[in-house]
């Protein structure tokens, strides 16, 4: 029996990411998407429900990305 699915997997990949990223600045989908070796789409899904969970956080724009909603260690 799974204790994660593939998409808890990926997520928790990829706010590890964002957490190594976000002290500096928020970081891109596709810097994620590179890092992590899943596809820009299957992501966003992803990272759209981390979103709604109040577990990250974006800025659009240029400089934008997504960054933690909370101090890492909490």
């Amino acid at each position: 029996m799974a204790l994660l699915s593939t998409k808890g997997v990926y997520g928790l990949m990829a706010i590890l990411e964002i957490a190594k990223a976000s002290e500096v600045s928020p970081i891109s989908i596709k810097e994620i998407s590179d890092r992590i070796f899943v596809s820009k789409n299957y992501l966003e899904q992803i990272l759209n429900g981390l979103k709604s969970g109040g577990l990250i956080e974006s800025i659009k724009g240029k400089n934008g990305g997504y960054f933690l909603a909370y101090e890492p260690t909490k």
